[in-house]
């Protein structure tokens, strides 16, 4: 039994053209020479619910695809449900049929989409439902989620439905993004058709509706409050969630259940039906990972006390690590080791794998636009060939640039700043370089997850461990290490008047400004070792992994496992004289006094980064004219004469950064604008 039919007849230019190489000019079924008049040819017919797919389709000749008709050739199409969704279901459909939702939490890349997929199945075999409503917060997603209900289990929803309410009449329902449903009355509309076709809906990474959020209020309107048992009439809820959590707001997700915490007054928990993190699906449905340390010594300016400090990244304070992890994308020295690391390491992966495997391929994340471009150009002058692809939000082509680098068949890197979290999936990717100054627990899940989907080739052949580099940052590390545990659940407390609130306090910290300390010099940049990260004793400190990696060479072993076969050595090792050198010590810390104008310099660059951000939100912002107005009034309230900046004092430009910032937090409330990175450091710290 099927349920609606793939849209397209025929595949895209692009894809045609990799079916007809994939058969090397010939018919799959005869193997006689192609000519003009081959066919894309369904092996599950497309009347019958097969996709339009690469997986799906063959090039044939006209000859026989004709004399085939609407049979049936599809036998390996029938994939079976893995473990961990076969268990999920028998959790999942009971409590669908019984109250009308369900929350799952599983890691990114266990195959949620799959898995909803087989619940929306066996709903509307059971009557429960007529159509099925997939909401998701990209249109990466959308394509994602059509392609694969399509491909894998002939379940067809229309991916451009009119309005983004009407499927087209081949199809079982749509996927629309959050965006388009929170437009115009498409919620309502929504709610409206479930009351006479029973919907299933499906929210993708529901922890983007946070109920004192837009989204939040329009998924409300579309689907009510079935967490409070208030739920629209004709509407089934299945919430889908790699992260069960909300990095910054004091929202409750607002159709997932609450429980209070029975170790915690007045705390709340959010409640997953079914939870599978990501320790437990490592090494089988998810590559485990090692975790890669760059350090260097730090020159840091404490711009408040006047000195300068110099120490290893990781002997810093945390918020001297922060400043010195923002300011190495400054770096060329920097950077240049941190390219050649991530290459090596997507090398040691590449000779791990057997011939006719995939071409692995690195992504390396930077923190803005600037700094990506720079690792780009650094990566192709250390791999002396055109190796990495630029894909910023700025470029008109960004996501066809993405889209095109996932599918090239070539080793290659993808530079990015927040592009490739939710909504990409490419298996090929091996190794992360993350040049990030981020520390929020859904950025790092997310970006980790990129390295961690295992290939078809790999099931088949070979299990590899993803590589990930991150500079010596110990808090940076445990949100790594945290992530891979799968330890993320949202929490809220109730306050006095009954209302929800963030533990702690949004925006709690250290109190410490972010421009108080800049990065000054920095030495040759130097590996530190690798932490095998679901191992309870998994650090391997660089000598050790430097003779390891030398042993494993002599007897040509893949160097990938060097870390692995460290950790799983040691035992035997411990009972023998030791062979290997012991780490080099830690570097000591000094502080000396520091030039009264790298602090001013430091002050007035700060200054720069406020005005130039305002810069660009000033037209919506009534209170100022112009940004000349905005700087006046800076300017003004620290008693600095105008064009005189360049003259004013350390406390004078204090105050300056202060009102600047004052003005900018209040613009981010008032106009529901994306806080820039350096205004949420304190919630992400």
């Amino acid at each position: 039994m099927t349920f609606g039919r793939d849209r397209r007849r025929t595949l895209s230019r692009d894809d045609a053209r990799a079916l007809y190489m994939r058969a090397d000019g010939k018919c799959q079924r005869c193997d006689k020479p192609l000519d003009v008049t081959w066919h894309q040819s369904h092996l599950l017919p497309w009347s019958a619910g097969g996709a339009t797919d690469p997986e799906n389709m063959q090039a044939w000749c006209a000859s026989c695809n004709l004399s085939v008709g609407a049979i049936d050739v599809s036998a390996h199409l029938k994939r079976p449900l893995r473990p961990w969704q076969q268990e999920a279901l028998e959790e999942v459909l009971p409590r669908m049929f019984a109250v009308g939702r369900a929350t799952v939490h599983a890691a990114p890349g266990a195959g949620k989409t799959v898995f909803a997929g087989a619940v929306a199945l066996r709903l509307l075999r059971a009557g429960l439902v007529e159509r099925v409503v997939v909401v998701v917060p990209n249109r990466a997603l959308v394509q994602q989620w059509t392609d694969g209900l399509s491909r894998d289990l002939q379940l067809h929803l229309d991916d451009k439905p009119r309005d983004s309410v009407h499927e087209h009449r081949d199809t079982q329902g749509c996927v629309i993004t959050y965006q388009a449903m929170a437009m115009g009355n498409t919620a309502d509309a929504h709610a409206h058709l479930a009351t006479l076709r029973p919907t299933l809906v499906i929210f993708d990474e529901v922890h983007h509706i946070g109920d004192q959020a837009a989204w939040g209020a329009r998924a409300a309107a579309m689907v009510g409050r079935p967490a409070d048992g208030k739920g629209h009439p004709g509407v089934v809820v299945l919430n889908l969630t790699g992260t069960l959590f909300r990095s910054a707001g004091s929202s409750r997700i607002g159709t997932v259940e609450y429980l209070q915490d029975p170790e915690v007054q007045n705390r709340w928990q959010a409640r997953a039906d079914y939870t599978r993190p990501t320790s437990e699906l490592i090494g089988d449905v998810l590559r485990p990972v090692n975790l890669f340390s760059m350090t260097a010594d730090a020159e840091v300016l404490d711009v408040h006390e006047g000195t300068i400090t110099t120490a290893p990244i990781a002997d810093l304070t945390l918020k001297e690590r922060d400043a010195v992890v923002r300011g190495l994308a400054d770096s060329d020295t920097w950077v240049d080791a941190f390219a050649t690391a991530a290459i090596r390491a997507l090398k040691h992966q590449q000779d791990a794998i057997p011939p006719g495997g995939p071409r692995l391929k690195l992504l390396y994340v930077a923190k803005d636009q600037k700094s990506a471009r720079k690792a780009a150009d650094a990566l192709n002058r250390i791999a002396q060939f055109d190796f990495a692809r630029l894909v910023v939000s700025e470029e008109p082509n960004a996501i066809n640039v993405l889209k095109a680098a996932a599918k090239d068949s070539r080793s290659l890197a993808i530079v990015a700043v927040q592009m490739v979290t939710e909504g990409f999936d490419c298996p090929e990717i091996g190794t992360i370089a993350y040049a990030h100054n981020r520390k929020a627990p859904l950025f790092v899940a997310q970006t980790v997850a990129r390295a961690m989907r295992v290939s078809a080739f790999e099931r088949e052949h070979v299990l590899f461990p993803a590589q990930v580099l991150i500079p010596d940052h110990p808090e940076l590390k445990n949100a790594f290490q945290s992530a891979l545990a799968g330890a993320l659940v949202h929490e809220l407390q109730v306050n006095e008047d009954g209302e929800f609130t963030r533990p702690g306090g949004a925006g709690a910290g250290s109190g410490i400004p972010e421009h108080r300390f800049r990065l000054l010099d920095l030495s040759t940049a130097v590996l530190t070792g690798a932490t095998v990260t679901n191992e309870e004793d998994g650090e391997v400190p660089i000598q050790e992994l430097l003779d390891f990696e030398e042993a494993l060479a002599r007897v040509h072993v893949p160097l990938v496992y060097a870390p692995q076969i460290a950790i799983a050595t040691r035992d035997v090792r411990r009972t023998f004289p030791r062979i290997f050198s012991e780490p080099t010590p830690k570097r000591g810390r000094t502080t000396v006094p520091a030039n009264p104008r790298d602090i001013n310099t430091a002050l007035r660059d700060t200054v720069s980064v406020r005005a130039k951000w305002m810069a660009q939100h000033i037209p919506h912002d009534p209170r100022f004219a112009n940004i000349g107005t905005f700087q006046g009034k800076a300017n003004d309230t620290a008693g600095i004469p105008k064009g005189r900046r360049g003259d004013a004092s350390r406390e004078q430009l204090e105050v300056v950064l202060a009102w600047m910032t004052s003005r900018i937090r209040e613009h981010v409330t008032d106009h529901d604008c994306a806080a820039p990175l350096w205004l949420e450091e304190d919630i992400d710290g």
